[in-house]
């Protein structure tokens, strides 16, 4: 019986370990550590996708080349800080639950966590149209397609390039879009 008691206390320190792990990503506002999972309700509002995706666009355009505190400025454009699992991560906006089986019909989502890409989150079903958008405006922001490889397109605009990539799961509701800085060009 005794071998069982090392076994049980490894496994309650692992779990203690586990228990204090977060997902804080760098440059999250300060007091945001009990940021909820989800927009409350009283923070939801309409709003136009494609605009949206703008947004996001630049600030994950601004958080690529000046780090994720960027994305702060989201807040005022009416993104509330979410939690995923742990700790605050993103930056989301939702639409009004419409019913039970609806409640993320309008959803953008965006995080960095530093030296990962910048990511922008929609339902799976407008991950086409959100990549669309995001190429427009990264045209309109001045930036060139300059190559396309397998399914992943680059992006110049003077010494930087960023690597635009888009994928989603069977086992997910949300479609994924990273902008990526890649190494300056010299």
């Amino acid at each position: 019986m005794k071998p069982a008691i090392p076994a049980i206390a490894a496994t309650l320190a692992a779990l203690a370990l586990l228990a204090g792990c977060t997902t804080t990503y760098e440059g999250m506002p300060a007091g945001t550590d009990k940021a909820p999972e989800l927009v409350p309700e009283a923070q939801r509002a309409p709003f136009d996708l494609t605009e949206q995706l703008r947004v996001a666009t630049r600030a994950c355009i601004d958080s690529e080349l000046h780090g994720p505190a960027r994305l702060q400025a989201l807040l005022s454009q009416g993104y509330v800080v979410t939690n995923e699992i742990g700790g605050p991560d993103g930056y989301t906006r939702m639409e009004p639950s419409k019913g039970l089986f609806d409640r993320n019909a309008g959803m953008l989502r965006v995080y960095d966590a530093g030296g990962s890409p910048c990511t922008i989150n929609v339902m799976r079903n407008k991950g086409y149209t959100a990549i669309a958008a995001i190429a427009g405006e990264l045209t309109a922001q001045g930036w060139r397609k300059t190559d396309e490889r397998l399914g992943r397109t680059f992006w110049s605009k003077g010494p930087d390039t960023l690597l635009l990539n888009g994928s989603s799961s069977s086992y997910s509701a949300l479609a994924d879009i990273s902008l990526y800085r890649t190494k300056p060009r010299k």
